[in-house]
């Protein structure tokens, strides 16, 4: 098997990466409750639920503190804009809709592989291309970002 290093984050996006490992959990949340054939509605709260607390703050400073200082014609870019916006569609449709068991495996599934691309491919070409003022106000902006308390959430239903 091939060994693998991990990737060095600038500390000035390692925030974002740690963000990355809680929507990582939401999506093992998901496919464990979908596991155990809990109803679509309450893993679509907890959905909903996290998007507003957690993962809607993330993704609007990712587009601030890196999208929108990257070329609009870079492929990296156009990729993430086009995975986002399946991801947003899918909350929207989540948030107005009654969810069933296919359009939570398909939010988490488009949710891990967008991730997996943010962290494996498009932040490391943002450090080896960002200027120092960009990672400058990004370490700002992202610094010391508090998290919502996951025990506020009392439908564990993914244990």
């Amino acid at each position: 098997m091939e060994k693998t290093n991990p990737i060095k984050r600038n500390e000035a996006i390692a925030e974002l990466s740690r963000d990355h490992h809680f929507a990582l959990l939401l999506v093992w949340k998901i496919r464990e409750g979908l596991k155990k054939a809990v109803k679509p509605e309450r893993i679509a709260e907890y959905i909903i639920y996290f998007f507003n607390t957690e993962l809607l703050r993330h993704l609007k400073d990712e587009e601030k503190y890196l999208y929108d200082r990257v070329m609009s014609d870079n492929e990296m870019k156009i990729q993430a804009v086009a995975e986002r916006e399946k991801i947003y569609a899918t909350l929207d449709f989540i948030q107005n809709n009654s969810a069933d068991e296919n359009i939570l495996r398909n939010f988490a599934e488009s949710l891990e592989k967008h991730i997996r691309f943010e962290e494996r491919k498009f932040f490391d070409f943002f450090q080896r291309n960002a200027t120092e003022v960009d990672m400058s106000q990004a370490a700002v902006a992202l610094k010391n970002r508090e998290h919502e308390d996951e025990d506020a959430w009392e439908d564990t239903f993914w244990k």
